[in-house]
């Protein structure tokens, strides 16, 4: 603002308008600079350097026709300068002008032959000719002169991953990894494409594991490089391996609850029940406020069947935790403890308490409306709240059939047929409860045949209860 205001107080101080036009480059505002540096012109029309400027702005702002005429013009009265001639070669090459770019890079590699940024323009353009074979070629001869150059390592890996040479793009990769000018995030940065190709994974799983390995070792207390090998490892399907880096990040920051609890999702999903619990326990002693924790306790608990402690851990959670959302998903959690343990007064004063801190509580809003029609109680209420349900969450196939069963309840069976066809169509095919449910209503709106097959397919799914079996076995409703 200060220069601004310099360069219209004195209009024809050049300095002042060329340190703007430097401020503007630095603000990336390419348009007000390029304004200013035709000021520039306007006020000393000798000067190469600002003519150089000003093509360059415009080669920026796509005007090429302008900054081509400029390098001309300066190339006419001065003779061959090289950085203009490699600025040229550039701007061919963006508007793939292929002979165009050719003839001045062959002009750079004659002015100097042994410059290997001129040779990689040069495998650039066989490469977009499709002759990959000639651009590896330049890029070797470009090694020859300097082959430990940071630009030549990176341009042979990316072209070996562009062309499928995976296993030459990771000798390129640990040549980059042994290099002293690249810093560990730049080589975490080159890595980190490779987690999403399947097929370097399926060629080339025992390469990768040796590279991460030499990483681990040299950047032993590095967590973003402890997190990738994570990664790494969970696309190796090495489990054990993946769930150390879990522990030896968790080592290294274990003030971040975040680090334990992905240990314990972790131990969740492979139901290594023990480590759940004992884990969730130490979250709860130095993260008492963090409700997850009280959570993963109880559910590890309740694998057990130990229903009463699950339950005195969610009420220690609610004495604890503060947040009004996260008291209201333990008291989700009590409720539907206390149903499992046919507590049903309990269950619905845990939903209700949990509704006064958090009234869109889909979560609760789903299962007391459930709970209540599996009991056949207050199903209006039950009706009110699973449509709130499904009002925020309508692409959510359990939601969708909770309101179809309540309204099946109410004996509104071609509306239930139409909510649970819903469920069915967004995702509820792949439950045997709502394939039961949509079985229950098709056979209630005349379809037989079709109640029959839903079924079929619901018994298919898991194990069928032994209604269901009767349902099959009578093949009608059985209440």
């Amino acid at each position: 603002q200060f220069i601004r205001k310099a360069s219209e107080l004195e209009p024809k101080n050049k300095y002042y308008k060329h340190f703007l036009v430097m401020s503007l480059l630095n603000q990336q505002e390419i348009q007000e600079a390029y304004k200013y540096q035709k000021q520039l012109i306007e006020l000393d029309s000798t000067n190469t350097n600002y003519k150089y400027q000003l093509a360059l702005l415009a080669s920026d702002l796509g005007d090429f026709d302008l900054s081509l005429k400029i390098f001309n013009q300066l190339e006419e009265r001065y003779g061959y300068i090289p950085r203009l001639s490699e600025t040229k070669a550039k701007i061919f090459l963006d508007k793939k002008n292929n002979e165009a770019a050719k003839k001045e890079i062959e002009r750079l590699i004659e002015h100097d032959s042994n410059n290997p940024i001129y040779y990689l323009y040069l495998s650039e353009l066989y490469f977009r000719q499709g002759k990959d074979s000639l651009g590896f070629d330049v890029i070797n001869e470009a090694k020859s002169f300097e082959p430990n150059s940071p630009h030549i390592l990176i341009e042979l890996y990316q072209r070996n991953m562009q062309v499928g040479n995976y296993a030459d793009a990771l000798k390129s990769l640990e040549n980059i990894y042994s290099h002293d000018d690249f810093k560990l995030q730049e080589k975490l940065n080159f890595f980190k494409p490779l987690l999403f190709e399947q097929q370097i994974y399926a060629t080339q799983g025992e390469k990768l594991d040796n590279i991460v390995q030499d990483l681990l070792n040299q950047y032993s207390e590095s967590l973003p490089l402890i997190d990738l090998a994570y990664e790494h490892y969970i696309r190796r399907s090495d489990y054990a391996k993946a769930r150390e880096c879990l522990e030896r990040a968790f080592k290294l920051d274990d003030g971040n609850p975040d680090r334990l609890e992905r240990i314990i999702t972790f131990d969740y999903s492979f139901d290594r029940k023990e480590n759940v619990i004992y884990n969730s326990l130490l979250g709860i002693k130095k993260f008492p406020q963090n409700y997850i924790f009280y959570i993963f306790n109880a559910l590890g608990l309740e694998e057990l069947d130990d229903i009463d402690n699950a339950i005195k851990t969610i009420k220690k959670g609610i004495r604890n935790v503060e947040e009004d959302d996260k008291v209201s998903e333990l008291y989700a959690t009590l409720g539907d403890f206390y149903y499992q343990n046919s507590q049903n007064f309990l269950a619905y004063r845990a939903y209700r308490n949990g509704l006064k801190l958090k009234p869109d509580n889909t979560r609760i809003l789903n299962n007391y409306s459930y709970y209540l029609s599996e009991d056949n109680r207050k199903l209006k209420k039950a009706l009110e709240m699973s449509t709130k349900a499904v009002e925020l969450e309508p692409n959510n196939s359990t939601f969708l059939d909770t309101k179809g069963w309540v309204l099946f309840k109410l004996k509104k069976y071609k509306q239930a047929k139409d909510v649970i066809r819903q469920a069915i169509s967004k995702g509820g095919d792949s439950s045997a409860v709502i394939n039961e449910h949509y079985g229950d209503v098709l056979y209630k709106t005349g379809s037989t045949d079709s109640a029959y097959m839903y079924w079929l397919k619901a018994s298919e799914i898991e194990e069928p209860s032994d209604k269901l079996k009767e349902k099959l076995r009578k093949k009608t409703y059985v209440p």
